[in-house]
């Protein structure tokens, strides 16, 4: 297969040491009108992998070498986020949750139908999405939220935890009027014009004392 002819398509990813077994899961994946690029192995695999190109990954549980729960691990471990589904020829619940908690988007048992394989990778094509478009915001709120002062930052923090401008005026020991410049700054800063918008950045983002000092 002609792998640079797939560099802007969402693609699957095989990692199997089984060639008939990589070649036929392939044939099922090329069946549902979705590029395939296989690897025999995961060392191969994480030699080659583009982690700016969209797609997910389907590997052996058990593979000479590196696993495919060592995969997993792997790509964790550096931050890759890619959906990966296992398949193994033995699945029960204990290999499950391992498999789940090392970080699998499920575990498929061998052999598997079109429509078991084709109802995954819509699942994983979603997660995929998903994951690109919370790293895009959480990149693009820590962008505008490095934008922001030591002071700015102080009030941002109160006012994200519901408390008013007099509240927050009488905590840092500033008048009303100081409060609500910085409230206004925030907001410009932030892109944002209600406290909702406010939240939606600074609720479940990084924003806390590591990118203070950095302001400092």
């Amino acid at each position: 297969m002609d792998k640079g002819n797939n560099r802007n398509k969402w693609t699957v990813w095989i990692a199997e040491d089984d060639i008939d077994v990589s070649n036929s899961i392939a044939d099922l994946v090329h069946s549902l009108g979705v590029c395939v690029e296989c690897y025999t192995s995961a060392e191969d695999f994480l030699g080659g992998f583009d982690t700016r190109r969209k797609g997910c990954l389907i590997t052996d549980m058990q593979m000479p070498g590196i696993s495919g729960l060592e995969l997993i691990q792997t790509l964790r471990r550096n931050g890759h986020m890619l959906p990966v589904i296992l398949v193994s020829g033995h699945v029960d619940v204990p290999i499950t949750v391992q498999a789940m908690k090392s970080g699998a988007m499920t575990v498929l048992p061998k052999p598997f139908s079109l429509e078991e394989l084709s109802e995954v990778i819509a699942k994983a094509r979603k997660r995929d999405a998903k994951v690109r478009l919370d790293k895009t915001h959480s990149s693009e709120a820590r962008q505008r939220l490095g934008q922001l002062t030591v002071h700015e930052f102080e009030v941002l923090d109160r006012i994200a935890q519901g408390k008013s401008n007099k509240t927050v005026a009488r905590e840092l020991d500033v008048s009303l009027r100081t409060v609500e410049d910085r409230r206004r700054k925030v907001y410009s800063k932030l892109g944002v014009d209600t406290l909702a918008g406010v939240m939606e950045i600074a609720i479940g983002r990084k924003y806390s004392v590591d990118v203070i000092r950095r302001q400092s």
